[in-house]
């Protein structure tokens, strides 16, 4: 079950921050990678800025399963959404949420005058996973993030959606690629 988009990370009737952060670091570790500490105190220098939404899955008991952070960007007059973080609980993995977060945010965002969605990996697996959801990827950029587009191609036929679709996705992921890092190797 995917809960409705939240608007501001401190939604503390829905879950805690505190939850949140720990079921991102744990999804995150298991891959040997955390989050960098203040990704989620507001106003730091790496909270999320343009908060757009936030997905989260939870199962039947209400436990949290994994989460989507979504931001609103702009590359020159180009507006689209940035899924910043994705992540699901190692003992839910493969099951289909992390695609089913992607499906949801790519309602929400289309909701919003059909503004695309793009993410950006610097892990080859997770790259192969989300390969079948997007319409459009690149590959290397700065020799490790590949970015995966969504809402710029129908599926299909592969035809795009809108003019000049092909140069704003590139013109996206050339700017996505130079945000700071706030996925780094897990410190021992």
């Amino acid at each position: 079950m995917v809960g409705p988009p939240i608007l501001d990370i401190n939604f503390s009737d829905k879950i805690s921050r505190g939850d949140l952060e720990k079921c991102m670091q744990e999804s995150f570790a298991a891959r040997g990678m955390e989050v960098v500490p203040d990704y989620l105190v507001k106003d730091s220098k790496n909270y999320p800025k343009n908060l757009s939404f936030v997905v989260f899955p939870v199962d039947d008991k209400n436990e949290l399963l994994g989460g989507l952070i979504a931001t609103e960007e702009a590359a020159g007059d180009f507006k689209f959404t940035y899924y910043d973080k994705i992540f699901v609980v190692p003992s839910k993995w493969n099951n289909g949420i992390a695609k089913g977060m992607i499906d949801v945010a790519n309602t929400i965002s289309q909701d919003k005058n059909r503004i695309p969605g793009v993410l950006r990996t610097s892990d080859f697996g997770v790259s192969q996973y989300y390969k079948s959801s997007s319409d459009i990827v690149t590959y290397g950029l700065l020799g490790i993030y590949d970015v995966h587009g969504f809402g710029f191609k129908d599926k299909k036929t592969e035809e795009p959606l809108f003019e000049n679709a092909e140069d704003l996705f590139t013109l996206a992921a050339q700017y996505i690629v130079t945000k700071p890092a706030t996925l780094i190797k897990k410190q021992s």
